[in-house]
C-alpha cells in the first residue's frame, strides 16, 4: 500500500514538473496574443482595449468611442467651412485656388485612405464576428483550465497532508505493533463464530419463551379447574355447616377434604395469606420471587362485583388489566395477569 502511493505521488509531481516545463498551449496563446495586441494598436493608448487587451469585450466600445470622435470631428470641420465660406461671401473674398494637380493628388490620397478604411472596417468586424464566435469555447476551455488548475493544486495539497498523516501514523504505530491481515481476518473469524452463537441462543432462547407460554397457558386452564372446584368445595362446605348439629362422620369427612382442597390450591397458586381487611375488601398475599406480595382486591357493596384492585408493594400498571377484569367481572383473569408480572425474573 507505501508502494502504490509513493507511485502515486511521483506521478502527480512529475506531471507538476512537466506542466512548469512545458506551459500549456492556452499560455502560449495569451502571450502571442498580448504581443500582437501591443504591436497592432500602437496609438491606440488611451483606448479601453489597450490598457486591458485581454478583454475582447472593449472593442465594441472603443469603436463607439471612435465613431463619436470622427463625427464630432466632421461636425467641427462642417461648421468651420461653413464660417470661412460666409466670411468669404462678405468680405468679397476669392477662395484660394488650387491646382488641378494638387486636387487630384488630394482626391486620390482620400480615395485610396477611404479604401483602405472600409477594407479595415471589413476586417474589424470579421475579427469582431470571429471573436465572438471563439469568445465562448475560449471561455469555457478557460474555465475549465482554471478549474483543473486549481483541483491539481488541491490534490496536490491533500497529498502532502496524507504524506504527513501517514508519517505520523508510521511513527506511532511501527511494523511491528501494526495488525496484519492475517490477525484481522482472524479477529473477523472469531466475530462472525461469536455472532453465530449469539444467534443460536437467541433462537434456542425464543424457543424457550414459546414453552413458557404454552406452560403459563396450562397452568391457567389447572387454574380454573382448580377455582370450579374451590366453589365446589365451598358450597358443600356451606351444606356441611347447615348439617353440623348432627356432626355425623360424613361431615367431618368432608370438612378434612375441603380443608386439604384449600391448603392444596394456597400451594398451586403459591398463596401465604387470605385477609377479609374489610367487608368489600380482599387481601391476598403471593410468594414472587420478589417476595411476598399483597394483592388488594376490591369488591362493590351490594353487587359484589369487581371494583379495583392493586400490589401494595409495589408500583405496576395495572390499569388495563384492570378495567379488562371490571368490565368483565373477571377475577381470575385479572390474578393471571398480576402472577405473571410478579413472578417475571427481575
Amino acid at each position: 500500500m507505501a508502494t502504490s502511493s509513493t507511485m502515486d505521488l511521483d506521478a502527480v509531481r512529475k506531471l507538476a514538473q512537466s506542466y512548469s516545463t512545458h506551459p500549456l498551449h492556452l499560455t502560449a496563446l495569451h502571450s502571442a496574443y498580448l504581443d500582437r495586441a501591443s504591436s497592432d494598436l500602437p496609438t491606440l493608448s488611451d483606448s479601453l482595449i489597450s490598457l486591458q487587451p485581454l478583454n475582447p469585450a472593449l472593442i465594441d466600445r472603443d469603436v463607439a468611442d471612435y465613431k463619436d470622435y470622427f463625427t464630432k470631428v466632421k461636425f467641427k470641420y462642417l461648421e468651420q467651412e461653413s464660417k470661412e465660406r460666409f466670411l468669404r461671401y462678405i468680405l468679397r473674398e476669392d477662395p484660394p485656388s488650387l491646382r488641378a494637380a494638387h486636387n487630384m493628388q488630394l482626391e486620390q490620397s482620400n480615395t485610396a485612405l477611404k479604401t483602405s478604411l472600409k477594407t479595415s472596417k471589413l476586417v474589424l468586424d470579421s475579427s469582431i464576428t470571429q471573436l465572438r464566435a471563439l469568445t465562448p469555447r475560449v471561455e469555457a476551455q478557460h474555465v475549465q483550465a482554471l478549474s483543473d488548475t486549481r483541483e491539481a493544486d488541491h490534490l496536490i495539497k491533500e497529498i502532502l497532508d496524507m504524506e504527513l498523516e501517514l508519517a505520523r501514523l508510521r511513527a506511532q504505530h511501527p511494523p511491528e505493533s501494526r495488525m496484519t491481515i492475517s490477525r484481522a481476518t482472524q479477529i473477523l473469524d472469531e466475530q462472525v463464530e461469536t455472532l453465530q452463537e449469539l444467534t443460536g441462543e437467541l433462537h434456542a432462547r425464543t424457543q424457550g419463551l414459546g414453552q413458557l407460554k404454552q406452560l403459563l397457558g396450562r397452568k391457567g386452564r389447572e387454574l380454573e379447574k382448580v377455582e370450579l372446584g374451590r366453589i365446589t368445595a365451598e358450597g358443600r362446605l356451606s351444606e356441611a355447616k347447615r348439617a353440623s348439629e348432627g356432626r355425623d362422620g360424613s361431615v367431618e369427612k368432608l370438612v378434612s377434604w375441603y380443608t386439604s382442597a384449600i391448603a392444596g390450591y394456597k400451594d398451586l397458586m403459591g398463596i401465604r395469606s387470605l385477609i377479609a381487611h374489610t367487608e368489600n375488601e380482599l387481601r391476598v398475599v403471593y410468594a414472587t420471587p420478589r417476595g411476598d406480595r399483597t394483592l388488594c382486591l376490591v369488591f362493590e357493596p351490594g353487587t359484589g362485583r369487581l371494583g379495583d384492585a392493586k400490589v401494595l408493594e409495589e408500583k405496576l400498571d395495572l390499569s388495563e388489566a384492570v378495567d379488562l377484569a371490571v368490565a368483565g367481572n373477571d377475577v381470575p383473569a385479572l390474578v393471571r395477569r398480576v402472577l405473571v408480572l410478579l413472578r417475571r425474573p427481575l
